[in-house]
């Protein structure tokens, strides 16, 4: 049994840190909010004049996407839990591309801390303002932020700019894979995470190039067909010819996993003999205190009640209006 399975109870309501109600997405931006995005160091720096359209704090966020993220609780915890155990090359290193609100690097901090380990956790992020959210919020002895992108930046990302797609390309730095490598003195990457909005192919194309596979452990990736087609597939596949163990793949659309986006994680066997998942952390389950619902033909809950995951009706909400990505399926 591992150690974090003990801390583990109700955890897919995160509460391995410390369990508070689920914000809505759509949360308000504030003119006090707006005035300290604007003061920001990053953001006066960019040269780049926007508003942000979504509040997105920690403290409104613990998780504001963790109802819906099976991974990001239970598997997590125990990914990097083997890490911990298997892994005797420090720092332990982590390195989170499109980081957002850097949830992962955060708890990857967290948890390395906890099995007394010394950790790296390097994010990148296009938007200024959570750069200087990164910059805040995570220990900054064990962390490197980078306003860059990597990959090709889809024209989707770049509304929020207000500024021609063109001209936002002159302004934000185009960072490669190995760029990050380079700039940060990486000999090893434990745990890579891509959420880069189409930009992961880029990102896979250059690992296959110039032959980087061997540098990194686990590979976490949101795969999104929508934005370019047949990403999804062209992962998979170079990952089976490259001999690299795919421990889950999800594709498009993807219930319950990564916001609906396609998700593969995946271990390379140059590190050791994979890790299989116990199933057990995959699934809703009474060993962890999980809460199930029952609701028709549709089994799933969607929110916190009381730092519990709730059915759609018991907080006055019609299942029908729960759009499938933000629903965990019970078995």
């Amino acid at each position: 049994m591992a150690r974090i399975d003990d801390m583990l109870v109700d955890s897919f309501s995160g509460n391995w840190l410390k369990p508070q109600h689920l914000q809505e997405l759509t949360t308000d931006v504030t003119k006090e909010y707006i005035s300290k995005v604007k003061s920001g160091k990053t953001y006066k720096e960019c040269g780049i004049n926007y508003t942000p359209t979504r509040q997105s704090t920690f403290d409104h966020t613990h998780w504001e996407n963790q109802h819906s993220e099976i991974f990001q609780v239970r598997t997590f915890y125990w990914l990097v839990e083997q890490i911990c155990n298997y892994c005797n090359d420090l720092p332990l290193t982590m390195v989170e591309l499109g980081a957002g609100g850097g949830y992962y690097s955060l708890l990857f901090n967290e948890l390395t801390r906890f099995f007394e380990k010394e950790c790296l956790n390097v994010c990148s992020e296009i938007f200024p303002h959570k750069v200087d959210e990164l910059i805040e919020r995570l220990p900054a002895n064990t962390t490197n932020v980078h306003l860059c992108y990597t990959g090709n930046l889809d024209e989707g990302t770049t509304e929020e700019f207000g500024i021609e797609y063109t001209e936002l390309l002159k302004k934000i730095k185009h960072y490669s894979l190995s760029d990050i490598i380079s700039k940060n003195n990486l000999t090893r990457i434990d745990l890579l995470h891509l959420d880069i909005q189409g930009g992961e192919l880029d990102v896979i194309k250059e690992i296959e190039e110039k032959k980087l596979i061997n540098q990194i452990r686990y590979l976490l990736i949101s795969t999104h067909d929508d934005i370019v087609p047949g990403a999804h597939e062209y992962i998979e596949e170079f990952f089976i010819n490259e001999g690299i163990a795919v421990l889950v793949n999800v594709a498009q659309p993807a219930d319950g996993w990564a916001m609906g986006d396609g998700f593969i994680l995946a271990h390379n066997p140059y590190f050791g003999d994979k890790q299989l998942i116990p199933e057990r952390y995959c699934k809703f389950t009474k060993e962890f205190d999980d809460l199930p619902a029952q609701m028709g033909d549709s089994n799933f809950v969607v929110a916190l009640d009381n730092g519990k995951l709730a059915a759609p009706h018991s907080i006055g909400v019609n299942p029908s209006d729960v759009p499938k990505y933000n629903r965990i399926y019970l078995e």
